[in-house]
């Protein structure tokens, strides 16, 4: 998959995560004797003299129970389905919606700060550039929709909540850099016109889309899928005969201008303001108009926990919590500073894969 402007690190699997994880990773745990329970919450770590002697366990109605253990590893995959915790923790405003499992609630972190861990790069998020701002779905399901690709991945016009544009928009080609220009807003739409929406309906769009099964190069169907959508009445679009009408739908005072000045860019083929490059330059000369509203799609939350090389988790003074151990995106701080980026895309991954080894790994000295 293209991502960014760095290598071509990011491999999906035939059958995706599902199938690695129920054909190929739960058959070999079981041969070496694991056994694998699934419906169960932990919400209790229990502890003597500074180390985990056994984990609380709750499944539904039943009578919870006690397991004795000299280890637990905290791998819950961090805190961005937790609405709160994305509230209190991180400096996003804006919606984040996010494009993952829907299971991410910070559980993991909760327990182990509940024994004394210490909080660490709480606040860095996953941006993973535009979506729709559909609130009634998952985000996810946005993510091969031709009306998505149009407004977000093709640099089209953005403008903010006041009508003026903020960002040359051919950085949608980095995720990362995208989302965070897309948090700097209130709110952003993409504009379009009935000509551009032919036009990349016809292809070839000025940026090739891959999924893993080859190039993207047309949006086809998309002029009905606009028609549908805007149709429905859904809160995120809206269409007009004219800018200056969609301007004053929008409530976007300086909309006008910022279209005025831009079809002379696309005229002339070249941006003095932001200096897009000049393939992403659609004339917006005929109507119907229509602007789709925008919001940062999220991967994952990256940190929570502080760990040491052994991936043991650190309390407040930076000792080991002994049995206490954290990988993938609980303990991922150790990757990032005050943001992911995505030149080098697959380094996330591939730390949830090498930390959740060199835990066990650690886990088989301690006992």
């Amino acid at each position: 998959m293209e991502q960014a402007n760095g290598f071509q690190t990011w491999h999906l699997f035939e059958g995706l995560g599902k199938q690695v994880i129920q054909q190929i990773l739960l058959p070999l745990a079981k041969q070496g004797g694991a056994e694998v329970v699934t419906g169960y919450s932990v919400d209790r770590l229990n502890m003597t003299k500074d180390a985990i002697t056994s984990i609380h366990l709750q499944k539904g109605r039943q009578q919870p129970h006690t397991i004795s253990t000299n280890a637990v590893i905290i791998a819950s995959g961090g805190y961005l389905n937790n609405e709160w915790m994305i509230d209190h923790h991180t400096p996003f405003q804006m919606p984040i919606l996010p494009i993952n499992s829907g299971h991410n609630t910070g559980d993991g972190l909760q327990l182990a700060y509940d024994v004394g861990a210490q909080k660490s790069k709480l606040g860095v998020i996953m941006l993973c550039g535009g979506t729709i701002k559909d609130l009634s779905q998952p985000a996810y399901k946005y993510r091969d929709d031709s009306v998505c690709i149009a407004a977000a991945k093709q640099g089209m016009l953005w403008v903010n909540e006041r009508g003026n544009r903020f960002v040359d928009e051919s950085i949608a080609e980095n995720l990362s850099l995208a989302g965070n220009a897309l948090v700097s807003q209130n709110r952003v739409f993409s504009i379009l016109d009935q000509t551009t929406l032919n036009q990349l309906s016809a292809g070839p769009i000025p940026r090739p889309m891959n999924f893993g099964a080859g190039a993207l190069t047309q949006l086809s169907g998309l002029t009905d899928e606009v028609a549908k959508m805007a149709a429905s009445n859904q809160p995120y679009i809206h269409t007009a005969e004219s800018i200056t009408e969609l301007a004053e739908q929008l409530d976007t005072p300086k909309l006008v201008e910022t279209v005025t000045r831009y079809r002379q860019f696309c005229q002339h083929q070249a941006d003095d303001d932001f200096g897009k490059p000049a393939k992403y330059l659609y004339d917006l000369s005929k109507g119907p108009y229509y602007a789709i509203e925008l919001a940062a799609g999220a991967f994952c939350t990256v940190g929570g926990l502080k760990v040491d090389r052994g991936n043991a988790v650190l309390n407040h003074k930076g000792q080991p919590i002994s049995g206490l151990y954290a990988v993938g995106n609980d303990a991922a701080g150790v990757l990032v500073g005050d943001t992911y980026g995505f030149n080098v895309p697959g380094t996330e991954a591939g730390y949830a894969v090498y930390s959740g080894r060199h835990a066990v790994d650690s886990i088989a000295d301690l006992i």
